[in-house]
């Protein structure tokens, strides 16, 4: 049996608008002052560099928590002893000001996107010669599978989610939506109603965000810093509660698909897989390490990448993968 391990390239290689690129042209359409939000926000790891932002997004979302919550004490430390008036909650308040683009930003304007994103419309002469008995993991949220190649539901794993039905028959469908092929063409319009579901909805049935934003740790980093400050529980920690709500909204945790990932692939007799358009070098090489390759290493592997192939002899290299081939399409 033949596991597909599908990325976003595959969905590039159908002429579909799924880049992060993509969704900047959208945002510009839409909502563009969520660009402009999110491009100012200093305390994340793209803010150095404008092409970071849109090139891998996700891990632009990681946040530098330990320095926004010190600007923010700095700013708005209480001084009981000032004539002006001091309310408990400011330092709340202006944190929840800075970061509340991130709701809408990978929520509710996120998957309007993807909604708008109908696969049947960009069908092209190169489609892919793909075994339906076979099982497919895929890391977009689209219905790519489903929709060209009739793929049977029950075998395909989409690890980070998908649109529902339910969520998907909520939202307001920009069918008027038609990307643009630069930010210099992309025509302001009014912005598209927002639909009645909200960034937890959202994250009920997709995963996006950074792996380094693990509200757990970084709330517990946090109230451990100043628990001991005068101030922590009168102020300080309803500004680390902001933080981690941020936290929350741009969160992907890796780890907890991790059972979901092994049943998938246990119970079948996989003798071969094939990588169509995924970074397995990247920010999801975790499954690989930790699930994919123990499972599955002394088993045939072809690698389809666009241009060059060093990151695929470094990973076979690093995984000691004997039986690989690589195939440039």
């Amino acid at each position: 049996m033949k596991l597909y391990i599908i990325g976003n390239g595959f969905d590039r290689h159908h002429n579909m608008p799924t880049s992060y690129y993509d969704y900047k042209l959208f945002l510009n359409n839409y909502h563009p002052e969520a660009i402009k939000e999110f491009e100012s926000f200093e305390y994340i790891k793209g803010y150095d560099n404008d092409d970071i932002y849109w090139t891998d997004l996700e891990e632009s979302l990681s946040l530098d928590a330990d320095s926004l919550l010190n600007d923010f004490v700095n700013e708005y430390y209480p001084d009981v002893t000032s004539d002006t008036d001091y309310t408990w909650d400011e330092m709340r308040v202006e944190l929840e000001t800075i970061t509340r683009f991130i709701y809408n930003f990978t929520g509710v304007y996120f998957i309007t996107w993807i909604q708008s994103i109908d696969p049947t419309k960009y069908i092209v002469d190169k489609n892919l010669d793909l075994d339906s008995n076979g099982l497919f993991i895929t890391f977009n949220y689209t219905s790519t599978l489903e929709s060209l190649y009739q793929i049977p539901s029950e075998n395909i794993l989409h690890i980070h989610g998908k649109s529902n039905d339910d969520l998907a028959s909520k939202i307001i469908a920009s069918n008027s939506y038609h990307p643009a092929k630069t930010l210099e063409e992309a025509e302001i319009i009014d912005p598209i109603p927002i639909p009645p579901i909200n960034n937890h909805s959202v994250h009920s049935v997709i995963q996006f965000g950074s792996t380094q934003n693990d509200p757990a740790i970084i709330g517990e980093t946090l109230q451990n810093k100043y628990t001991n400050d005068d101030f922590h529980g009168a102020s300080i920690s309803q500004g680390v509660n902001e933080i981690i709500k941020y936290c929350y909204a741009s969160y992907k945790n890796l780890d907890a698909n991790y059972s979901l990932l092994k049943d998938f692939i246990s119970n079948n007799p996989i003798s071969e897989i094939i990588i169509l358009g995924h970074s397995f070098d990247g920010i999801d090489e975790p499954y690989y390490s930790d699930v994919i390759i123990p499972a599955l290493k002394d088993k045939k592997w072809v690698f389809y990448i666009h241009d060059n192939n060093e990151n695929y002899l470094s990973f076979v290299k690093k995984y000691n993968i004997k039986n690989h081939t690589c195939i440039t399409w």
